[in-house]
C-alpha cells in the first residue's frame, strides 16, 4: 500500500462507514459462531497485517492482542494515532494509553514468518491482507497462521472479492488478487482449517461498484500500474456517512447468519481442528 494510504486510513478509520461496517460484521460473526471465545480467560489474540489498527477494537474484546505488520510506519501510526476514542467513557483511558499497555502489543513481523510459538492464539484476525502482492502464496500464508492458532482456535478473514472489480484502487493498495469464496475456502481447507462460516458482504454496494468499475475499464482500459494511483478511501459528508452506516445495519445480521451470494468483500471464519 502507498504510504499516503496509511495516513488516510489512520485519519478515517474510527468513524468512516466502510470500517464501521467491517468491524460490525466481523463482531457479529464472532458473536454468533464463536461464542466459546467469550468463556476463555487470559486468551491471547493475534492480528496479522494489522496496519493502522482499524480492527483492533473488535479483536481486543477477546483477549490480549498482538498486532503484527511488516510495514513499520503503519505500526507507528497504530501506536500514535489511536488516541481519539469516540465512545470513550469518563475516566476510561484513551486508545493510545491502552495501546501502550497490556491490551495491545505491536510487533514487527512478516506474515510468512510469525515470531510466535505453535498453538499460541485462541483467535487470529487477517483483515484485507491476503490480497496483497506481499503475499506470494495464499495457502502458505494460511498454513503459517494455522501453525500459531491453538487447536479449537479461530481464524477470521476479510478480503476483496471478484476480480471484475479490480481498479486503480487495487493499484494504490498493492493488490495482487481478489477472491471468490469457493477458491478461498479451498485454500483454507488446504491449510488444514475447517470452515465455520463464510459469506460475501458489502452486498448493497456491489451493483454500484460493479457498474462504476467495469464501466471505467471498458471506457479507459485496465488500471495502469505505471502512474500514481489513489484508493477509493476518501472522507464523505457526515449525512452520507451516517446514512450508509445505518443502511448496512440491515445487511450485517444477514451476512452473519447466511451466505450472501455476492458482495464487494468476503468474510471467512475458520477453525483449527481439535487434536487428541
Amino acid at each position: 500500500m502507498e504510504a499516503a494510504e496509511y495516513l488516510q486510513m489512520a485519519a478515517l478509520q474510527d468513524r468512516h462507514w466502510w470500517f464501521e461496517v467491517k468491524r460490525r460484521t466481523v463482531a457479529a460473526v464472532l458473536e454468533r459462531h464463536a461464542a466459546d471465545l467469550g468463556r476463555q480467560t487470559g486468551a491471547r489474540v493475534l492480528e496479522v497485517g494489522a496496519g493502522t489498527g482499524a480492527m483492533s477494537a473488535v479483536m481486543r474484546r477477546h483477549g490480549r492482542l498482538f498486532a503484527t505488520d511488516a510495514h513499520l510506519p503503519a505500526l507507528q501510526l497504530l501506536a500514535e494515532r489511536r488516541a481519539a476514542d469516540a465512545g470513550r467513557g469518563p475516566g476510561e483511558p484513551s486508545t493510545a494509553a491502552r495501546t501502550a499497555g497490556v491490551e495491545l502489543q505491536p510487533v514487527a513481523a512478516d506474515l510468512l514468518r510469525l515470531p510466535f510459538a505453535d498453538r499460541s492464539f485462541a483467535l487470529v484476525g487477517c483483515f484485507d491482507v491476503l490480497y496483497h502482492r506481499g503475499v506470494p502464496d495464499v495457502t502458505d500464508a494460511l498454513r503459517e497462521i494455522a501453525r500459531v492458532c491453538a487447536p479449537g482456535g479461530y481464524l477470521a478473514i476479510t478480503d476483496s472479492a471478484f476480480s471484475m472489480l479490480s481498479s486503480s484502487h487495487d493499484v494504490a493498495t498493492h493488490a495482487a488478487r481478489r477472491f471468490q469464496l469457493p477458491d478461498l475456502l479451498r485454500q483454507v481447507q488446504g491449510a488444514g482449517l475447517e470452515t465455520v462460516h463464510a459469506s460475501y458482504f458489502h452486498m448493497l454496494l456491489f451493483p454500484a461498484a460493479a457498474a462504476l468499475r467495469v464501466g471505467k475499464r471498458v471506457l479507459l482500459g485496465p488500471p495502469r500500474t505505471d502512474i500514481p494511483a489513489r484508493s477509493d478511501l476518501t472522507a464523505v459528508a457526515p449525512w452520507l456517512n451516517t446514512t450508509l452506516s445505518t443502511l448496512y445495519r440491515l445487511e450485517t445480521p444477514l451476512a452473519a447468519r447466511f451466505r450472501l451470494p455476492f458482495g464487494v468483500s468476503l468474510l471467512v471464519l475458520a477453525r483449527r481442528p481439535l487434536e487428541g
